[in-house]
């Protein structure tokens, strides 16, 4: 999330892992609440891990439409969606890193 984003209600996404604990560190440091949709098939330990960074994590079906839906109730309220792929802001912020790994 931006630094200069408007003061949101929250953050929601959904992951089966790696983004999920991304987006609930990213709140946590933002000071605001994070909704993340977790397939009931991801490692048990992604889950805890999503939790103990302060996410509501809701489990549902392994599928794509079940994760989507899931999160359109909390973006229709204004929360923040910040998909897992497939966006121009998620894709640069990957791109950063790899430099970042690559300066060190």
């Amino acid at each position: 999330l931006s630094l200069r984003s408007p003061r949101l209600p929250g953050i929601v996404a959904h992951s089966a892992g790696n983004h999920a604990q991304a987006v609930a560190w990213a709140a946590r440091i933002r000071g605001v609440p994070c909704h993340v949709a977790i397939p009931s098939t991801a490692p048990p330990n992604k889950i805890r891990a999503t939790r103990a960074l302060g996410a509501t994590v809701e489990v549902v079906e392994p599928s794509l439409a079940s994760r989507e839906r899931a999160c359109a109730a909390l973006v229709e309220r204004g929360y923040a969606y910040v998909p897992p792929y497939d966006d121009p802001a998620v894709i640069a912020g990957q791109g950063t890193m790899v430099g970042e790994i690559f300066a060190q």
